[in-house]
């Protein structure tokens, strides 16, 4: 199913902040705060909350990717749990 003309209208809008330089080292960045990369499960909590904290911060930079991307597959699977 294609995007919307908003949706795409925002894709593109998503590639154009994060393609530039500047961009491109501020999205290195939000990796790295957002431990993109990396597993977000602590183990010396038990509750979970600061697990839960981390992986929505890795979701949000997920979230950018899939929007920057040509293929649909990322967004899908974010936006379909």
């Amino acid at each position: 199913m294609p995007d919307s003309p908003e949706l795409t209208a925002l894709r593109a809008q998503y590639r154009l902040v994060f393609s530039t330089d500047v961009g491109k080292l501020v999205l290195k960045d939000l990796r790295r705060f957002c431990r993109a990369d990396k597993g977000t499960h602590l183990p010396n909590d038990p509750a979970g909350r600061n697990s839960a904290n981390l992986e929505g911060r890795r979701g949000a930079v997920l979230y950018i990717e899939a929007m920057r991307s040509e293929s649909d597959d990322l967004l899908r699977e974010l936006n379909n749990p």
